[in-house]
């Protein structure tokens, strides 16, 4: 009987593990950044940028973003 657990010991924890669980749930986007912040990665990795070509900076766009020469 020394290793018996009942409902009445089982309820109190998943009471505090639910607790736990919905706190960490509710601040993830916080938690996430300043894990991202301590170990200085970025969320999201940038998008590659391609340096200008000659043809690329001679070329014009209209409001409309069509090439035109």
């Amino acid at each position: 009987m020394i290793l018996y657990v009942g409902p009445d010991q089982l309820i109190p924890l998943g009471s505090f593990a639910g607790s736990v669980v919905g706190l960490v749930l509710l601040f993830w986007n916080k938690l996430v950044a300043l894990f991202s912040r301590i170990t200085r990665r970025p969320l999201v990795k940038p998008a590659p940028v391609q340096p200008p070509t000659q043809a690329n900076a001679s070329a014009t766009f209209d409001t409309r973003g069509d090439r035109q020469s």
